[in-house]
């Protein structure tokens, strides 16, 4: 009779537990499963982009810091080997051509992710008197900062321009590759040259604010050391 209770007493608690065991595992499993869905949704927004079937938000990609941008940079370049390594003997110069194109802009736009914004320029007192010789260097270095501005100038000037055209090309280019096969080299050569020239378009447009920060910071510099030159040459 005693073993009967004590079964009973075990049956009740068995019974007891078991749904909670259970509830504990629908939730360990379904945790599981979300963080399963998680990962794939990641590694899906992180693959690398294909130039046989570009996304139309491709090169986000490429967005993130540079430690970042380099681990998906490297990435990339290994797909890229890969995809040449399946293009025909013949057909390989051009594929070559724009996937150096796109190597130069990558490694253009990790060198300006690693650049570190410059801090503004020491404002630093005028002395109480020059000697002929200081006068003489600081008209020295007027000169030379105001070659190195109209060297600049153009530059500036050039990467505007640059940034415009390449914008109008992708444009074309993407009515282009829209039409083409899926499966065609030509596609293939279309998607390269628009990641070329996209990626080229970026850069340029990073390079814009860095090359007017500099011209700015140039016109500070000529004007600190014009007014410098006017008061030494006043007797100081």
């Amino acid at each position: 009779m005693k073993q009967l209770q004590i079964l009973a007493v075990l049956a009740s608690l068995f019974l007891t537990l078991a749904p909670i065991s259970l509830f504990a595992q629908k939730e360990d499993l379904k945790t599981i499963l979300k963080k399963k869905k998680e990962k794939v949704a990641q590694d899906i927004s992180e693959q690398v982009p294909n130039p046989l079937a570009l996304k139309p938000n491709w090169w986000s990609y490429f967005e993130g810091d540079s430690e970042v941008l380099d681990t998906k940079i490297s990435k990339f370049l290994v797909y890229l080997e890969e995809l040449q390594s399946t293009v025909r003997y013949e057909r390989k110069a051009t594929t070559s051509e724009y996937i150096t194109r796109i190597k130069a802009s990558l490694n253009a736009l990790l060198e300006i992710k690693k650049t570190q914004s410059k801090t503004d320029l020491e404002r630093t007192s005028f002395k109480e008197s020059y000697t002929f010789d200081e006068i003489i260097n600081l008209d020295r270095s007027l000169r030379e900062i105001k070659s190195l501005k109209n060297a600049e100038t153009p530059v500036f000037k050039d990467t505007l321009k640059a940034t415009k055209a390449l914008a109008h090309n992708i444009d074309t280019l993407n009515v282009v590759y829209r039409k083409l096969d899926t499966t065609s080299h030509e596609k293939l050569v279309a998607g390269l040259e628009i990641m070329a020239s996209r990626l080229a378009w970026f850069v340029s447009t990073l390079k814009e604010p860095i090359l007017n920060n500099q011209l700015k910071q140039l016109d500070v510099r000529i004007n600190k050391l014009t007014n410098e030159i006017e008061h030494a040459q006043a007797g100081g």
